[in-house]
């Protein structure tokens, strides 16, 4: 071992090829998946080992020209860089979700949908086309027809405001202060929609 070598260095080099050990306690199959397709334009990549106690990632180069030890650091790298977007990605999973959530209810609520067009509010009845072209009305009584338990949750959500604080609670490095104090226009649809 050279002075330049560390101690934890888990890249080995041979001449045609180089194996880096990895702890999967601290890398997961799909980061180090991911991290190896990053490499697959330069070299060949093959993977083994014990998915519990270590994994065994070979890369052998496409060009006489590939420095080993480096593409050896650079998935290092990768590891980290992908470690990284997973977990900012399960963080910030929620949040992506209620934005595409908004994003297609806003569509929705630009035009109405086919029931709601045929809804007379104040008599209550339901004045809709049937398969043959007729118009049948009939008068629809509140409690008879019970909402499933998913019905009800939506329906909360969208009159009970998710606080801001809420949303992150759990996610470290945020100003928790500073987002609830931030305006939540959740009941200002209507505003939006005329923009």
């Amino acid at each position: 071992m050279s002075e330049e070598d560390s101690i934890l260095d888990n890249i080995e080099i041979h001449k045609n090829f180089a194996i880096i050990s990895i702890n999967p306690k601290l890398y997961p199959l799909s980061v180090i998946y991911s991290a190896a397709y990053w490499l697959l334009d330069r070299v060949h990549v093959i993977i083994d080992g014990d998915p519990e106690t270590e994994i065994l990632v070979e890369i052998r180069p496409k060009d006489k020209k590939v420095d080993l030890k480096e593409i050896g650091y650079e998935f290092n790298d990768e590891l980290i860089n992908y470690s990284v977007y997973t977990v900012q990605a399960t963080r910030n999973k929620r949040l992506r979700e209620m934005i595409v959530e908004k994003a297609l209810m806003g569509n929705i609520g630009q035009q109405p949908s086919q029931t709601q067009q045929y809804i007379n509010p104040q008599s209550e009845k339901c004045d809709c086309p049937t398969p043959q072209g007729k118009q049948e009305s009939s008068t629809w009584k509140p409690r008879e027809q019970t909402l499933q338990d998913e019905e009800l949750q939506k329906l909360r959500e969208r009159i009970i405001p998710t606080n801001n604080s809420d949303l992150f609670k759990g996610v470290g490095d945020i100003d928790e202060d500073g987002i609830t104090n931030v305006q939540n226009y959740r009941h200002k649809k209507d505003e939006f929609l005329n923009d």
